[in-house]
């Protein structure tokens, strides 16, 4: 069972929970094209972009073209909460060439304003790369139910690729409280 967070931060303290978060969140190589086609790189068409998706990304795509329409088809806008947690698949897309391997992803809270959730480091397979892809699982206690949330991949306090997520969450409530549960 993966740890959250905010529960890996308890357990180990703040220096190992970057580490874990590393290891926690899978980075992996950047999709390739395998033509080299005439039209305009992927990385061009999408940058600044998140592309969010509840399933994993292929590891090849026939052409920059195909990735674009792919990316477009299997964006999300609005991700549904199983057993209390999201999991989700993204890669972010970049306008310029990494300076570093690291980069951080932040969450904000935008239905009542602007506030920061969360943050956790992302690690590139090497300096250079335009394209990023991980997963994450957030729960409830780190991420409100029904709300609009900001995931921002920043290095050095530059945005680098933005999107907008609805976390839904289709719990049912039924008025009563029970006082013996835990």
């Amino acid at each position: 069972m993966p740890l959250t967070a905010k529960a890996m931060g308890r357990a180990w303290g703040a220096a190992a929970l970057a580490a874990a978060a590393a290891l926690a969140v899978t980075a992996l190589a950047p999709p390739q094209a395998e033509g080299k086609g005439r039209g305009r790189r992927a990385e061009d068409v999408l940058k600044k972009r998140i592309i969010v998706s509840t399933k994993p990304f292929p590891a090849k795509f026939k052409s920059d073209a195909a990735m674009v329409g792919y990316m477009n088809r299997v964006h999300k806008r609005s991700l549904v909460a199983v057993d209390g947690k999201w999991k989700f698949y993204y890669m972010s897309f970049f306008a310029n060439p990494l300076e570093d391997i690291q980069v951080k992803v932040n969450f904000y809270d935008l239905t009542d304003g602007k506030r920061f959730l969360l943050s956790a480091d992302q690690y590139a397979m090497e300096r250079g790369q335009r394209i990023l892809s991980a997963d994450f699982e957030l729960s409830r206690e780190e991420i409100p139910s029904n709300h609009k949330v900001l995931m921002a991949v920043v290095h050095r306090g530059k945005i680098l690729a933005t999107t907008t997520i609805f976390m839904v969450d289709h719990r049912k409530f039924d008025g009563k409280v029970d006082f013996d549960e835990p």
